[in-house]
């Protein structure tokens, strides 16, 4: 009895050693697979090394198509410069009749027109002694005078029935004002290339100096009391003009000779600027004609 218990002791002993190094041997990997314990060390930190280097690689990748994608690609502004140079020129159509003076206005006003579609525009302002010299020798002779008129469009639209009604030129502030540049030359139809346009930095001294020229100035307001009508629209005149959300400031009233308004029989209180500067030039053309 003893050397059976003997013996079965020493068979639970031999059992367990024969377990514990069967349970060192083999170990539960993270994927739920047995794997020998050396040989798990060693392919777990084989794989990290595998995976570490596959995105590093990846990493590469990706920076390297993402550089190549954006070294060729141009910025934003000079993305607009190229639009703006492939975009098609917006040239009004014009008729011009048999004329052979008509033809070559409409000719250099097409080139010019079309030259601009990928530049600016530098118009060669005038000086108000141009505008004095040109008016030497003439009985009749008109200028308008602009203040505030900011909107290319008025002034283009302005300048425009100025040059057909044969109005010397234009008196413009330095400040106040519009330019002369490519919106305004598209909305003349190239009108300003045959109207003098002066600029300069005082608009009040300036009409001061016209006056000692001979020049009356007529200030043309909705405030005024005497109309269009009996107004002293002959000879040589200044007429100036404001914007519709503003008057006529102190200094610019106190030089004017006389004040005149254009009557109305509607709802609407006023005119635009250019549509009353027409109006006013035509009639000024009626009374000085022949």
């Amino acid at each position: 009895m003893a050397r059976e218990s003997a013996g079965r002791g020493g068979a639970r002993k031999g059992s367990e050693r024969k377990s514990s190094v069967q349970r060192g041997s083999t170990q539960k990997n993270p994927a739920g697979r047995s794997s020998a314990s050396g040989d798990y060390g060693k392919k777990s930190s084989v794989q990290r090394d595998a995976r570490k280097q596959g995105s590093e690689k990846r990493g590469a990748d990706k920076t390297g198509s993402s550089r190549q994608s954006f070294a060729g690609r141009p910025t934003q502004k000079q993305a607009r410069g190229t639009y703006k140079a492939m975009r098609p020129a917006r040239v009004p159509a014009l008729d011009f009749d048999d004329d052979s003076e008509d033809e070559l206005f409409g000719a250099h006003w097409r080139e010019t027109a079309t030259e601009l579609a990928g530049g600016s525009y530098d118009y060669k302002y005038a000086t108000l002694f141009d505008l004095i010299e040109a008016a030497k020798g003439k009985k009749n002779a008109l200028i308008v005078a602009l203040d505030h008129i900011t909107d290319a469009g008025n002034m283009g639209a302005l300048l425009r029935s100025a040059e057909v009604v044969g109005a010397l030129g234009a008196l413009i502030p330095n400040k106040r004002s519009a330019p002369v540049n490519e919106a305004v030359y598209r909305t003349s139809a190239g009108a300003v290339e045959h109207l003098k346009v002066a600029r300069e930095a005082n608009l009040a001294n300036s009409l001061l100096r016209l006056k000692e020229e001979g020049f009356w100035i007529a200030g043309a307001t909705e405030h005024a009391e005497q109309d269009i009508w009996h107004a002293p629209l002959e000879g040589r005149l200044v007429i100036v003009m404001l914007a519709e959300d503003t008057g006529l400031s102190r200094s610019l009233r106190d030089t004017c000779d006389f004040e005149f308004k254009l009557p109305r029989r509607g709802v609407t209180q006023s005119l635009n600027v250019a549509q009353a500067f027409t109006a006013i030039a035509y009639e000024w053309l009626r009374r000085t004609e022949g």
